[in-house]
Formats: structure tokens, C-alpha cells, sequence
């Protein structure tokens, strides 16, 4: 017994170093991207040189609204920006957004299956654009994912806390989470949990706007002038998703309520208000894994259709720069 447990220790470290290169190497594509010519890269830049200052305009105005405009993002860049000039500061962040994520998904893999899942989730346009034009969501997905596996509770949850202050859409996906573990602790089925859930939802996104402007935060202004990027297409894909979910038993919806919930959440804010649709993205990454987790023919159907998904986003783009990423 002895001598099995320390053979698996041996596989188990050869494989996470395994996956640490194959993380490093992915977000190393993001990491030398230059930061002139993609869209809103020269707005990170602009953290990178001047977050010190933005920071103290917000503490400035008082505490709450310190808090309400991701000071810890601001924090990362001022550090960053003492030591690095900004485009070093841009890639630091890209490559830990991205390699974040990727560690995480490859984490998951126990089968080929997963592994083809997973490929085609870290190549998809909706992955790939946090890491490449959306850089302070990308890197609060990157801390989020880190932070489920970290194995002792109040470390866990410490750095879960911290994540909303690195993006504002972490507000409403923290308590998700939390109300899905109080939920599982006092044996709620899986339909009451996601009730309970999507009524949280229904709340935050009707009264977004309002609590934004008394708060001073900065999405206040971005609600009334951020169009909506997310296409009837994309909105087949999440349905058909949403609708596999469902069909795949009681269990399967205990255990992946969350991502039921935001699929949800994603659909109303993309008929109510498009550009609230933004913070699905926080659980994105989460709701396309699940489809490794559905019964062997949802599997295969659904992973179909993601694939040619995700072939189609490119096709359409290929007559763009980096694929209609570049201004």
C-alpha cells in the first residue's frame, strides 16, 4: 500500500508539472502580444502607469466607493507599475490571467474526452478574448478558479472575498457560491437551491443600475454606454447548453447548480440589459466544463455543437485583425 500511495505521489507531481508548462506555454501567447493595437489594451496601459493615482481619487471619495471599484486591481497595477514600464505591467497580467485558467481546466482532465473539451474551451473566442482584450475579468477568473482548489476552507474563502475587488462581477458570483454551499450543507435539492439562486439573480440584475450610480462605482456609466458584443448565435449555443443541463438528472443539477444558474442569469441579462450579459463570463469557463460531466450521448452531441461553435466565431472573424480583437 505504501508503495502504491508513493508511485500515485510520483504521477501526481510529474502531472502537475505537466500541466504548469503546458499552462506557461499557452500564456505565453497572451504575455508577448504587444499592448499597442488591440482594443482596450492602451486602457490597461493607462492602469499600468497611473492606477497609483486613480486608486487615491477613489479612497479619496471615501471607503465604499474605494471598495466598489476593484481596489485590489488597482493595487496589483500600482505595485507592478513601480517596478516594470506598462507593457511589461500588461503582460505580467495577461500571462497570469491566462495561465490561471488553464492550469485550472487542465486540472480537470481524467479522460481524452476532457482533454478534447478542454482544449476547444481554452481555444474559444469567449475564453481567449479575456485573456486578450479584457484583462482585469481575465485575471479575476484566473484567482477565482485557483481559489476552488485550494483545499483548506478559510484560505479558500479569503481569497474568494478578495476576487470581487479585482472585477465588480464577482459581487453577485461570490454569493452564488456561498448560498450553494450553505445549500448543500443543509441538504436542499438541487431545484430548490437553483430557486433560491436564480431569485438572487432576478434581484441584482433588475436593480443593477440603480445600486451602481448611488454607489459611484465605475460600471455605472458603462451600463449606459457598453453595446452588447453577444449574438443570436452565441445565444442558440448557451440555450442548447442550458437545455443539455437539464436533461441530465437530479444529480447532475445538485452538483452543477451554479452553472445552471448563470446560464440563466445570462439569458435574462441578454434581453433585459446586454451589457450586464458581461458577467456570465465570471462563470463561463465552469458551465463549458460541465458539458464533460453529462451522460456519454449529451456528451457527444453537445460537444458537437460547441465545436462547431467555436469553428464558426473563427470563420466568421477571419477577415478581421487577430480575429476583430484589433482596432
Amino acid at each position: 500500500m505504501t508503495a502504491e500511495i508513493g508511485e500515485r505521489g510520483v504521477i501526481d507531481r510529474r502531472y502537475d508539472v505537466a500541466i504548469s508548462v503546458f499552462s506557461a506555454i499557452y500564456a505565453l501567447i497572451f504575455a508577448i502580444i504587444p499592448s499597442h493595437g488591440f482594443r482596450d489594451r492602451e486602457n490597461y496601459l493607462n492602469y499600468a502607469e497611473n492606477a497609483s493615482e486613480i486608486l487615491h481619487t477613489y479612497i479619496s471619495a471615501g471607503l465604499l466607493r474605494a471598495l466598489t471599484n476593484e481596489p485590489i486591481w488597482l493595487a496589483i497595477n500600482t505595485v507592478l507599475g513601480t517596478i516594470f514600464p506598462g507593457p511589461v505591467v500588461v503582460s505580467i497580467i495577461a500571462f497570469f490571467a491566462a495561465f490561471g485558467v488553464a492550469f485550472f481546466l487542465l486540472s480537470q482532465v481524467r479522460r481524452p474526452i476532457d482533454l478534447v473539451i478542454v482544449t476547444i474551451i481554452l481555444l474559444a473566442p469567449s475564453v481567449f478574448r479575456t485573456h486578450l482584450i479584457q484583462l482585469r475579468q481575465g485575471l479575476a477568473i484566473s484567482v477565482f478558479l485557483l481559489a476552488l482548489m485550494v483545499r483548506i476552507r478559510g484560505a479558500r474563502w479569503g481569497i474568494l472575498m478578495a476576487v470581487p475587488l479585482i472585477h465588480s462581477s464577482f459581487f453577485l458570483v461570490i454569493p452564488l457560491v456561498a448560498l450553494r454551499e450553505i445549500s448543500i450543507k443543509l441538504r436542499f435539492s438541487g431545484f430548490l437551491t437553483l430557486l433560491i439562486l436564480l431569485t438572487v439573480i432576478a434581484t441584482f440584475v433588475f436593480s443593477i443600475g440603480t445600486v451602481s450610480s448611488l454607489l459611484r462605482a465605475r460600471q455605472a456609466s458603462i451600463l449606459e454606454t457598453y453595446g452588447s458584443d453577444i449574438s443570436p448565435f452565441s445565444l442558440m449555443m448557451w440555450t442548447v447548453l442550458f437545455i443539455s443541463a437539464l436533461f441530465q438528472g437530479k444529480r447532475f443539477i445538485r452538483e452543477h447548480v451554479l452553472e445552471i444558474s448563470t446560464l440563466t442569469f445570462f439569458f435574462w441579462a441578454f434581453f433585459y440589459m446586454p451589457p450586464v450579459a458581461r458577467g456570465f463570463q465570471a462563470t463561463l469557463v465552469l458551465s463549458l466544463l460541465a458539458i464533460s460531466r453529462m451522460r456519454r450521448d449529451w456528451l457527444l452531441a453537445t460537444s458537437c455543437v460547441f465545436f462547431i461553435y467555436v469553428l464558426a466565431q473563427y470563420l466568421v472573424r477571419t477577415s478581421q485583425p487577430w480575429f476583430g480583437y484589433a482596432v
